[in-house]
């Protein structure tokens, strides 16, 4: 296992804002419903904090090492076409494609989990930090926007209960064919207890299902530049 002993000084936080287009949203303690929310890493991958912190010091991903969530999916059936792609150091993208007449979908996770292996809490702060650029295409009145167009990040629990979670793209209403893109730097304040893991993730996923009458899907995600700090915090007096 990777171990960490010490974190390092100063965290930036930039606020970002949504499109108009977006619906930003943040769920705390609720269940891992949802895409992007199933993660599994084998325990020797998982990185290891295995001594004290202070307050201040900060450590940072992929900076100090590369991601250990790194995956991508993708199916179609028909004249659906998909692409997804993840790197460790950064990096996701997805696409579709349909006619109408086929399915399609691609999705990626980006992320690290972490391990508490300390007999104490550790309270930080874990920041998400990101490019993204997103597209439906317009071919016409008829194009339509797929079922699922989605982009997250989350925190969860090894019993993979999310603890918290930021929506950064989600399907709107009324629209007929959008784009966009932006920087975001979603945090939240985390007690790591003792002897478990967390999940910090960046999820996002197209989807698209047959449709009779012929209308084309044309969707993509990219994400780049993702980076992660976890900042030691001043723990509260009981």
């Amino acid at each position: 296992m990777a171990c960490l002993t010490k974190m390092f000084a100063n965290i930036r936080i930039i606020t970002g804002c949504a499109l108009a287009v977006l619906s930003m949203s943040t769920t705390v303690g609720c269940g891992g419903s949802g895409f992007g929310e199933s993660v599994a890493v084998p325990q020797e991958k998982r990185t290891v904090i295995s001594g004290g912190i202070s307050p201040g010091e900060r450590v940072a991903f992929p900076d100090s090492k590369p991601f250990n969530i790194a995956e991508s999916a993708r199916t179609s059936t028909g004249v659906g076409e998909s692409h997804a792609s993840a790197t460790d150091d950064g990096t996701a993208h997805c696409d579709i494609k349909s006619t109408g007449s086929g399915s399609a979908s691609g999705e990626f996770q980006l992320g690290q989990v972490v391990y508490n292996d300390t007999d104490q809490p550790l309270d930080v702060s874990v920041l998400f930090d990101f490019d993204y650029a997103f597209e439906v295409l317009d071919d016409g009145p008829k194009s339509r926007l797929p079922e699922t167009i989605g982009l997250k990040v989350f925190v969860q629990d090894s019993d993979q209960i999310v603890l918290h979670r930021r929506t950064i793209l989600e399907q709107g209403d009324g629209l007929t064919a959008w784009k966009g893109a932006g920087h975001e730097s979603p945090w939240f304040n985390v007690t790591l207890q003792p002897r478990l893991a967390y999940n910090l993730v960046l999820a996002g996923k197209l989807a698209v299902e047959p449709e009779e009458d012929g209308q084309p899907v044309d969707a993509k995600i990219d994400v780049s530049g993702f980076r992660i700090e976890i900042n030691a915090r001043n723990r509260r007096a009981p």
